[in-house]
């Protein structure tokens, strides 16, 4: 797919696949691997700063589990308790 380029504060450069956001249906939670930048900007309180941050790590860890987001400076347990409400 067309990719958007972002400047980001973490890494100089960061591509992100321009993709539209996941429909989140009820109880139906996607792959914290597949997430796209527009699923978590339906976040609530969630920043662009900080969806970058995770889109980033999620491209850089090929094991992930959704508690690894902790790693991250600036995820805290508020925020991922948010996040698992989507992700898994």
């Amino acid at each position: 797919g067309s990719q958007v380029y972002l400047s980001s504060s973490v890494n100089k450069n960061i591509f992100i696949d321009n993709k539209e956001p996941h429909a989140f249906l009820r109880d139906k939670k996607i792959s914290i691997k597949k997430v796209v930048i527009g699923d978590l900007l339906v976040i609530e309180n969630m920043s662009h700063k900080k969806a970058l941050l995770i889109i980033d790590f999620v491209k850089t860890h090929n094991e992930l589990a959704i508690d690894d987001l902790l790693l991250i400076k600036g995820i805290g347990e508020k925020t991922l308790i948010k996040l698992k409400k989507y992700f898994y």
